[in-house]
């Protein structure tokens, strides 16, 4: 929808969806349920009772009722099962992780083994991947992940370093960057 504020409802949502733990509440095998379509009909022909139907998205529900049969094995976050709390965390994560992996790359023109780092350097890596996975696994200050999707990041953020590495040199001999 265009302008979401639920918070007042939050609690309430998040028990129904502890409830099913977090599978979708309209949907069954792939197809949204007979009460999933009787609420999108209404909302499709809102207008009919003197409301925008846009006001709640009329025109992208064909889509997303397209979407929901999506092959098994889309990674989307019902099959993360995190919230928006824990997407939001995950995307801090990845913002740390990612630029750590980005600055050991991007240093030297050489291959990322081929200088070795400053002490300075490696503390404070070391600093920011400590605090970060710490704030994310307790929750403080952002909603808590769990430690097997950190760790999955962490891999994930060296993963991108070793790309990036590989496609570093010929970038940088193209743009004569030395």
């Amino acid at each position: 929808m265009h302008s979401t504020n639920f918070n007042d409802d939050r609690q309430n949502a998040q028990k129904v969806y502890e409830a099913i733990q977090y599978s979708p509440a309209w949907v069954r095998g792939g197809q949204a349920t007979p009460q999933a379509l009787t609420v999108i009909s209404a909302l499709e022909n809102s207008q009919q009772e003197g409301f925008n139907p846009e006001d709640y998205d009329a025109s992208h529900w064909p889509a997303r009722l397209v979407a929901l049969k999506a092959p098994p094995g889309n990674v989307d976050k019902s099959q993360l099962h995190l919230g928006i709390e824990a997407l939001q965390t995950l995307t801090v994560v990845s913002i740390v992780f990612g630029s750590q992996a980005t600055t050991y790359v991007i240093r030297g023109r050489q291959h990322l083994w081929g200088l070795r780092p400053g002490i300075w350097l490696v503390l404070s890596s070391v600093a920011d991947i400590l605090i970060i996975s710490t704030l994310a696994t307790f929750g403080i200050a952002m909603a808590p992940l769990p430690l097997s999707v950190i760790a999955t990041e962490f891999g994930a953020a060296i993963a991108f370093g070793a790309i990036l590495d590989v496609v570093k040199t010929p970038v940088f001999a193209r743009l004569r960057i030395s």
